[in-house]
């Protein structure tokens, strides 16, 4: 073929196929290539109301990592799924009152993080693993499950099929204006793109889903940091477009 030589590596081990790939593949002659099955994610809601609110983002943002996912509401068929991945969304916190917490606690098959992940958006969540699989149990307010899930689940699933290719876009931006932060957790600070400038959105409304609807993208704060200053060079992860 044209497009390629004898003995050329056309993609290495962990490249995501796209569909100009394909091509290529075929006028180089090869019919068929060994992939990795597409990771499957059993999926659970702690109630109606947080699967009302998060269940349509959740699958959306499976379906674009490339999962095959199934809804599962009966917690001891969830439990014993053979799933790659068990991912709960919902009544993470640290009290009697948050009932997916309760129950991973009380399972004796379940190995807990119980400090969970300092992240933020994303407080509460929680790793764990079921017989060696991974178990990822996420907050049920939106925004929060929905930063947990770009930080952690997509990070998880990208490593599960050995993709090479980053998990976002990144580039660098001057900061319009100073990103404050708390030592200790990892902060999501989302961010408007204006030309080359980075605008971080106001955090007073961090509990709002629309700082992250009205967002381009994210600027990672580091756990042992205080923030960035304004004009300073920074990296945005963009979200998909």
């Amino acid at each position: 073929a044209e497009e390629c030589e004898r003995g050329q590596c056309l993609f290495s081990a962990g490249h995501r196929l796209r569909v100009q790939d394909l091509s290529l593949l075929a006028q180089a002659g090869v019919n068929s290539v060994d992939v990795l099955a597409a990771p499957r994610v059993a999926l659970r809601f702690a109630d109606d109301v947080i699967q009302q609110r998060c269940e349509a983002m959740m699958l959306a943002i499976l379906q674009r990592d490339s999962v095959v996912a199934e809804v599962v509401n009966d917690r001891d068929d969830w439990f014993a799924s053979d799933a790659d991945v068990l991912l709960a969304v919902g009544g993470s916190g640290y009290d009697e009152s948050d009932a997916m917490y309760q129950a991973l606690t009380a399972h004796g098959e379940v190995t807990l993080d119980r400090d969970g992940v300092a992240i933020n958006p994303g407080v509460g969540s929680v790793l764990a693993t079921v017989k060696g699989r991974p178990l990822l149990l996420l907050p049920g307010q939106p925004l929060a499950a929905f930063a947990a899930a770009e930080l952690l689940l997509s990070r998880l699933l990208h490593r599960f099929t050995a993709c090479r290719s980053p998990v976002y876009e990144t580039l660098r931006c001057r900061l319009g204006r100073k990103i404050a932060s708390r030592i200790g957790r990892l902060e999501m600070a989302r961010v408007r793109l204006e030309t080359d400038t980075a605008v971080p959105l106001a955090v007073s409304e961090e509990r709002i889903l629309s700082t992250a609807v009205n967002a381009d993208g994210f600027v990672l704060v580091a756990e042992n940091s205080e923030g960035h200053a304004a004009g300073e060079i920074v990296t945005v992860h963009r979200f998909p477009r």
